[in-house]
């Protein structure tokens, strides 16, 4: 054998052991399926994600409230059925998305029975002080803390022009501190058009006017004291048209005001998929939030299986195999 072809293969042979001893970077795919243990204390459930097992044909009865699981009375056997099964998944906190086709007082002795924490409800926001105060009140009733709030930004509304957006500030100002006088933290949920729909607006106080989304001019002009934001991290993707530095930059920019995040992730067609098996980084999305974070709430809209997407979701947010 050659001298130069003895090197040759003592070279070959150190460039392999090299780099087999550099660990491959994760693909964006992998990253994105990595998870973070989070606290099981701040983990929640959207009750509307189990919308099709909590539907009933039948008519509510009556002094039923309103909003049920999207309507329907739900007979309260059903409904026991259902938070015990999410009991024992794991789930100690819901969010609400009405009440179920059932009586505050029926509805609320259900939870506690089943040891579920009432943590919001997503009802109606209202410029009538007098509407409002019974909102207050029915939210005292049910047990319910420490949010309250909308999927909706309430009247006037976000559309129509930026003055619409200011008015709309304003109302969320007087609610809110009226809602923080009672114990509760007024929230709003987005989906995308909050963030889609955009005005020219000074954000930065330099004369200098930029286009800016109607939620964060919501929160330039809101008392971080009194309003906070529910954010939708799927609806906040889809508005960015999947562009995930877009969204993540979104949320660094709400940081310190986002009181709960829905858990919701995103297939790479742009559909709603289980947690972990999406596209969405979520360790990367947690830390852009922030520490202010109450509660990470788990939501798929038209969930196939519920009960079954429902486990899929506690395992992955505690990293549970």
């Amino acid at each position: 054998m050659s001298l130069n072809r003895t090197i040759l293969i003592a070279v070959t042979f150190c460039f392999i052991l090299v780099t087999a001893a550099i660990p491959a970077s994760p693909s964006p795919q992998a990253a994105a399926r990595a998870c973070t243990p989070l606290p099981d204390a701040k983990i929640g459930i959207q009750m509307y994600s189990m919308n099709s097992v909590l539907r009933d044909p039948a008519p509510a009865p009556a002094g039923a409230g309103r909003g049920g699981a999207r309507g329907g009375g739900t007979p309260p056997a059903i409904v026991d059925s259902i938070l015990a099964g999410l009991h024992t998944v794991g789930y100690k906190n819901a969010e609400l998305a009405g009440l179920i086709g059932q009586p505050i007082a029926i509805l609320r002795s259900l939870m506690e029975k089943n040891q579920i924490k009432v943590i919001g409800n997503h009802g109606n926001l209202t410029n009538d002080m007098t509407v409002w105060t019974q909102t207050i009140a029915d939210a005292q009733a049910l047990g319910q803390d420490p949010m309250i709030g909308a999927a909706n930004f309430g009247p006037p509304g976000l559309n129509g022009g930026i003055e619409n957006v200011l008015a709309t500030a304003a109302n969320l100002n007087k609610i809110g501190e009226a809602a923080a006088a009672k114990g509760f933290a007024l929230f709003m949920h987005n989906h995308s058009a909050e963030i889609s729909t955009t005005y020219s607006y000074d954000i930065k106080k330099n004369g200098k006017p930029e286009m800016v989304s109607a939620l964060e001019i919501v929160a330039a002009n809101t008392d971080p004291r009194y309003v906070h934001f529910e954010i939708d991290v799927h609806w906040a993707l889809d508005a960015y048209k999947l562009d995930q530095d877009a969204m993540i930059a979104f949320l660094n920019r709400l940081k310190g005001r986002i009181i709960a995040l829905h858990v919701k992730d995103t297939a790479p067609d742009g559909k709603i998929t289980d947690v972990g098996k999406g596209i969405i980084d979520w360790p990367r999305v947690y830390a852009a939030a922030g520490p202010d974070v109450k509660y990470y709430i788990w939501e798929y809209d038209g969930a196939p299986e519920p009960m079954k997407n429902a486990e899929i979701a506690y395992k992955y947010m505690r990293c549970i195999p």
